[in-house]
C-alpha cells in the first residue's frame, strides 16, 4: 500500500458513514461521484475482488480491481 496514492479511472472508495453503513464512490473524470449505500456484509462482498490502495485517517479506503481477482472471476464463470 503506496502513501503516495493517485487514484485513476475506475477506483472505488468506500467510507463508513453510520453503523453498518458505507457510502461507496467511483473515481471518473478526475472527479468521486457518489454510487451507493451498502452495508458491511455488502461492502465486504464488494472489495473481495479488489486490492487496498490507501486508506485515510478518516476511515476512507481506497480500492482498485485487482487484475488477479478478475481472472479469478473469470475463470468461474
Amino acid at each position: 500500500m503506496s502513501n503516495m496514492y493517485i487514484p485513476v479511472e475506475g477506483d472505488f472508495y468506500i467510507q463508513e458513514v453510520f453503523t453498518n453503513k458505507f457510502h461507496v464512490y467511483l473515481y471518473l473524470d478526475k472527479v468521486w461521484e457518489f454510487q451507493s449505500i451498502i452495508s458491511k456484509e455488502e461492502a465486504d462482498k464488494f472489495i473481495k475482488s479488489m486490492q487496498l490502495m490507501h486508506d485515510t485517517k478518516v476511515g476512507r479506503l481506497y480500492y482498485r480491481l485487482s487484475s488477479v481477482a478478475l481472472v479469478q472471476e473469470e475463470g468461474d464463470s
